[in-house]
């Protein structure tokens, strides 16, 4: 074996011992690494298709920068968003509001009657750049803007977990009452002066056109409606 290179050599020539209790031995730690390195190879694959599937959910329905201002909202957005659009590493820029609200549905149809969700106010137009929200309704559509039946109604979407038994059982087309923390505040302050000023309005009901599912449970505990609506909604115009 002179002619093989001296590594080669050597292995295959510790590789066929004479004794045959031997090359059982051999055989048996042979086999043994190659199923702990098969098994390892297996593993590592396994846990890096999870941590990309993971990622691509995590970064599919939140985008990978958020600009924000602390103890309030950004009231010249728009020229804020053409400055972080120059970027040349900037793929797409969408202004969004996220704010807490109360929320009932007219048909108590689940087990949930009310309950506090996170409401995200998007941009239709521009919120395909960094969410995957367009593309994740599975029941009824993408539609967010007023409904054209006899009452202007801003529609909304909202998570495949909010049409379960556990929750809401809301289906498309039926409506979810929103209030916000300011409204609950004003009425609650009204009902202790006793005077009947400043009585919070109640909520308009919001129709429900799609449902989401984003494959990833918290995401898919939320509603959302257009930038409009949320502006209107949260007293920011």
């Amino acid at each position: 074996m002179s002619w093989l290179p001296f590594e080669l050599g050597l292995a295959l020539r510790y590789l066929r011992p004479k004794r045959t209790s031997v090359s059982f031995i051999t055989l048996i730690s042979v086999v043994g690494v190659m199923l702990g390195v098969a098994v390892l190879i297996v593993v590592i694959s396994v846990m890096t298709g999870f941590h990309q599937q993971l990622q691509a959910k995590l970064f599919g329905f939140h985008s990978d920068l958020v600009v924000a201002k602390m103890g309030g909202h950004l009231d010249d957005y728009p020229v804020l968003m053409e400055k972080v659009r120059e970027h040349k590493r900037v793929l797409g820029v969408s202004p969004i509001i996220a704010q807490k609200v109360l929320v009932e549905p007219d048909e108590k149809r689940g087990r949930v009657p009310m309950d506090g969700l996170v409401l995200w106010g998007v941009d239709p137009e521009t919120i395909g750049e960094v969410n995957i929200l367009p593309d994740s309704v599975g029941l009824g559509q993408f539609e967010l803007g007023e409904t054209d039946g006899a009452e202007y109604l801003y529609q909304l979407i909202v998570g495949t977990n909010l049409c379960g038994p556990d929750s809401f059982g809301v289906r498309v087309g039926e409506n979810l009452n929103i209030y916000t923390p300011g409204e609950l505040q004003r009425m609650k302050q009204a009902a202790q002066n006793d005077d009947g000023g400043g009585v919070g309005i109640l909520s308009e009901p919001y129709p429900v056109s799609g449902v989401y599912d984003v494959g990833f449970y918290e995401f898919n505990n939320q509603i959302v409606c257009s930038l409009e609506a949320a502006q209107e909604l949260f007293k920011m115009e």
